[in-house]
């Protein structure tokens, strides 16, 4: 073996340097640039991702919040359509007996036709002047045991009095 050719030259030539800066450019500049590049391509691919699906969520979200509020109107919109048909019945003859008011809550399939209701009620207004006689009205309609019970005031001239509620074993 040449001894000279293991030698390192102490000035290096510009052939040593030109090869020296291709030989980085393969080992190093070469595969940086290539991850750079991936690094890239993977960071957009991820933000598209991120967006998507961020959009797929906000759509899902919108879907399901038109849903329940949809759900929300309607449930709250029957019980109308019952106390419209009790207010038709009341607006056929001026009055409304206790018998008609049972018959009437009896012939509606509440748990079907108007999930969550318990049950409906009859308020009426009394001027504090007829009380004693809208007491003994009511209890001569069937009610014996009905008695006013008062939560608030009792100065006030006009009084909403629940004269019915139906069914009566769920009250």
């Amino acid at each position: 073996m040449n001894p000279s050719a293991l030698k390192v030259p102490t000035q290096p030539s510009k052939t040593y340097l030109s090869r020296m800066a291709g030989l980085l450019q393969q080992t190093i500049l070469l595969p940086l640039f290539i991850f750079l590049l991936g690094a890239a391509i993977s960071g957009a691919g991820a933000w598209w991702l991120f967006n998507e699906i961020e959009d797929n969520a906000k759509v899902d979200f919108q879907r399901n919040v038109d849903r329940v509020s949809g759900e929300v109107i309607w449930r709250f919109s029957q019980p109308i359509y019952g106390l419209n048909g009790i207010k038709g019945a009341y607006a056929a003859d001026g009055y409304l007996t206790r018998q008609q008011f049972r018959a009437y809550v009896a012939s509606r399939n509440l748990p079907v036709e108007f999930p969550g209701v318990r049950g409906f009620g009859f308020i009426q207004r009394v001027p504090r002047s007829q009380l004693n006689e809208f007491i003994a009205n009511t209890r001569a309609d069937g009610a014996s045991d009905f008695s006013l019970r008062q939560l608030q005031d009792k100065q006030h001239d006009d009084l909403y009095i629940i004269k019915y509620v139906e069914p009566a074993e769920k009250k």
